[in-house]
C-alpha cells in the first residue's frame, strides 16, 4: 500500500527516528496505531497533523508489511495507517504537493490550507490566481496562511 509519511527537515518522525530514501524499516511485535509501528496516511494533508507545518517534509511511503487500520471520524480524519515494514519512496518537493492539492476536492484542499503546512508567499500568489473564483478556499487561504482573522467574519 502506498501513503504519506510527514518528518522534519532532517527526515526524523516526530519520535526522534531519523529515516533515509529507499531504505526499508521493519519492528517486530504487535502493531497498534498511536503506540507502536510505523504510520503513514493516504491522504497526504492528513500527516499534517503530526509534525510542525513550517518545516515538514512530506514523503510518498510504501508500506511492506502488516496494517492496521485507524479513523477519527470525531476530527475527520480517515484512511490512518499503522505497519510494521516500511519504505520512504520519494520526498515530495513544494511542487509536487502544489500538483497533488489541484486534483482534491474543495474541502481537502481546505484541510490542506489549514493544516499547520505554511506556504510561501509566491504560493499563495499562485493559489490566490488559481482559485480567485472560489470564495471558500480564498476564504482558507487569508484566515489560515494570511492571518486575516476577518476572513470568516459575517457582515
Amino acid at each position: 500500500m502506498i501513503g504519506y509519511k510527514a518528518f522534519d527537515e532532517n527526515l526524523v518522525n516526530r519520535y526522534g527516528k531519523k529515516f533515509e530514501l529507499n531504505y526499508e524499516y521493519t519492528i517486530e511485535g504487535e502493531i497498534k496505531f498511536g503506540s507502536y509501528g510505523f504510520h503513514f496516511c493516504t491522504n497526504l494533508e492528513d500527516t499534517l497533523r503530526y509534525v510542525d507545518g513550517s518545516n515538514a517534509v512530506i514523503a510518498i511511503v510504501e508500506s511492506l508489511g502488516d496494517l492496521q487500520k485507524y479513523d477519527d471520524e470525531y476530527n475527520g480524519y480517515y484512511d490512518m495507517f499503522v505497519t510494521n515494514k516500511i519504505k520512504i519512496i520519494k520526498v515530495l518537493t513544494k511542487e509536487d504537493i502544489l500538483k497533488y492539492m489541484f486534483k482534491l476536492p474543495e474541502f481537502r484542499i481546505i484541510r490542506l490550507i489549514s493544516s499547520y503546512f505554511q506556504f510561501t508567499e509566491e504560493d499563495l500568489q499562485m493559489l490566490e490566481t488559481v482559485y480567485l473564483n472560489n470564495d471558500n478556499v480564498m476564504k482558507a487561504i487569508r484566515y489560515y496562511q494570511r492571518n486575516d482573522l476577518d476572513a470568516y467574519k459575517i457582515l
